[in-house]
């Protein structure tokens, strides 16, 4: 297991056991006096719960307890992986944590962790000097994209077709990356923002499934990086 990338081994501890929980959806909805079936406005997830049962183990007191200290400071908020799992989860410390001292050197301590979001490691897709790629994602939820076009030439305009709006690039300038940023809603050309030189209603966003994307030019290099998301 890991905890943003560094085994919890690190932290003096081994993972003895695991609990994940499915997000909860809940419905909401009205059910009008006389109305045949309920009329349903929309619906929540909730967080999953993760709950992690960890031994931590050292040479004395005083560092197990500095290693219990570290670890929960770790798991305030924190991507975590669990051997043998493709799966990325990000989390939040839910709460109180107390340890069972098993001797003074061993602790056992049972961690409440809340999921917000599960999801593969990011996928990167490159269509160069093409005017045409189909992208299938996995996952059940559609995924922000981001997206880098370096034109061999300058172009004037660049269109990609295929999102749910056009999106346009204006003023592209040869060699030079031009990044449309669906994680963090920007527009960037070699580092700098140029959100003028950007026309589109959206941020790009693939759904689950497959996506047909059409560029206008093939003097181009594109790359698309996204993570495939679920539930």
């Amino acid at each position: 297991m890991t905890i943003n990338e560094i085994d919890l081994a690190s932290f003096g501890a081994t993972l003895l056991t695991k609990q994940v929980s499915n997000h909860d959806v809940v419905q909401i909805y009205d059910w009008l006096d006389g109305a045949s079936s309920p009329v349903f406005s929309r619906s929540e997830q909730k967080f999953k719960d993760i709950t992690l049962t960890i031994l931590l183990e050292s040479s004395s007191e005083s560092e197990t307890e500095s290693q219990f200290s570290t670890l929960i400071r770790a798991l305030q908020t924190c991507t975590i992986a669990f051997d043998g799992l493709t799966k990325l989860y990000d989390c939040h410390f839910k709460g109180k944590a107390e340890p069972k001292h098993l001797n003074t050197c061993s602790w056992l301590v049972d961690i409440d962790l809340l999921c917000h979001k599960t999801y593969l490691p990011e996928a990167i897709i490159t269509a160069n000097g093409v005017c045409m790629k189909s992208i299938t994602i996995l996952g059940v939820q559609p995924s922000p994209c981001f997206i880098t076009v370096t034109p061999t030439v300058d172009i004037a305009e660049f269109v990609i077709l295929g999102f749910e709006s056009d999106i346009r690039l204006q003023n592209l300038e040869a060699n030079k990356p031009h990044v449309v940023d669906g994680y963090l809603y920007r527009y960037l050309k070699d580092g700098v923002n140029d959100i003028a030189n950007l026309d589109a209603f959206a941020w790009p966003v693939l759904p689950v499934g497959t996506t047909n994307l059409i560029f206008s030019h093939t003097t181009a290099n594109i790359s698309i990086q996204y993570y495939p998301i679920f539930n």
